[in-house]
Parts: C-alpha cells; sequence; structure tokens
C-alpha cells in the first residue's frame, strides 16, 4: 500500500529540513557562531574531525571553535544532499561541499564529504554525527600539482597527506572504468 498525502508530505518537509541544517551548519562556521551550531548538533553529537574524535555536544562546538580559530575569512558551499531514511527520527545522509579558507597567511581551496547521521531531538532535526572526508585540501598554488598523486591534502604548516577518498572507497578500488 503506497504512503498517504500526509507520510509523503512529512518526508518532504523533513528532507527541506535536513537541508536547511547542511546550510546552516556552513553559515555558522563561516560566521564562528557558537551559539547556531549548538543548537545544529545532538545532546550526544560525535564529529570525526581531521585529527580525532569528539564527543558530546559541548565538546563537538569547542572542538569547531578551536578548529576555525585561526582561520581568515571561509566561505563553505554546501552541494548535494543524499538521505537515507531508517524511521521518523533517523536518517543518515551524504552530504557534499567544497570551501574556500584562508589559514596562515593562505588561500586554501577544499572538497568534502560529510558522512552524517541525524536525529529528530526537542522536535527538529539534528547531528548525531559527522564524519569529514576529504577529496582536497590545498593552497590555491598547489592546486595544478595535487591531482598527480594520493597527497591532496595539503593544509599549511603539515606535511602532505593521503586525500581520504577516493581512492579507500571500494567501488574506486575495484573499477575498471566506466
Amino acid at each position: 500500500m503506497s504512503a498517504g498525502i500526509e507520510e509523503r508530505l512529512r518526508r518532504v518537509e523533513d528532507e527541506l529540513e535536513l537541508h536547511r541544517l547542511v546550510a546552516r551548519y556552513a553559515v555558522a562556521v563561516d560566521d564562528r557562531d557558537a551559539a547556531t551550531l549548538s543548537e545544529l548538533y545532538a545532546s550526544d553529537a560525535e564529529f570525526d574531525g581531521r585529527d580525532r574524535i569528539v564527543r558530546g555536544r559541548n565538546a563537538v562546538v569547542n572542538y569547531l571553535c578551536e578548529q576555525t580559530a585561526s582561520y581568515g575569512p571561509s566561505i563553505h558551499v554546501p552541494q548535494s544532499l543524499l538521505i537515507t531514511w531508517f524511521d521518523d527520527g533517523h536518517a543518515s545522509g551524504l552530504a557534499t561541499g567544497a570551501a574556500e579558507l584562508s589559514l596562515l597567511g593562505k588561500r586554501l581551496l577544499c572538497a568534502f564529504r560529510y558522512y552524517d547521521d541525524y536525529v529528530r531531538e526537542d522536535a527538529q532535526w539534528r547531528f548525531r554525527r559527522r564524519d569529514i572526508q576529504f577529496i582536497y585540501a590545498a593552497p590555491t598554488e598547489e592546486l595544478a600539482e595535487i591531482y598527480a598523486g594520493e597527497l591532496r591534502k595539503r593544509w599549511p604548516g603539515a606535511e602532505p597527506a593521503p586525500a581520504d577518498i577516493p581512492e579507500t572507497l571500494s567501488t574506486w578500488r575495484d573499477s575498471k572504468g566506466l
């Protein structure tokens, strides 16, 4: 039996709320808005960042504030969001995005994916877990050379490191081309 119109409308509203959640996150990070970030995360949230996993809403917000404290202006641009529904209060998502960052006097460009888990808490959708995976992060002057290999994470002040994706994806490793 097909879902009723009310159930279908609720799913559409939920999907729009999750798209808005991802967009609000990007703006809050760019604005260094800790209060808004706190509203976006569940009380038992986890964030898997570049260097560690942090647990709990306050710890996640503090981590994000620490990470962005040395940044100059930034612009995060959400690009797409693919949602998998589990029930009316739980979903997961794959959010793609890009960013322009100013860090230690360098202008960086980044492309990444967030692997998210969402939960409805206090009648609103929130991040339960975010795991960021970088396709690349490099100063603009290095962009031309980064695609020659896997060392596409080039944060100022750190040694070049392998990108998180796509080489680690089973579909990438097993692919013989499309």
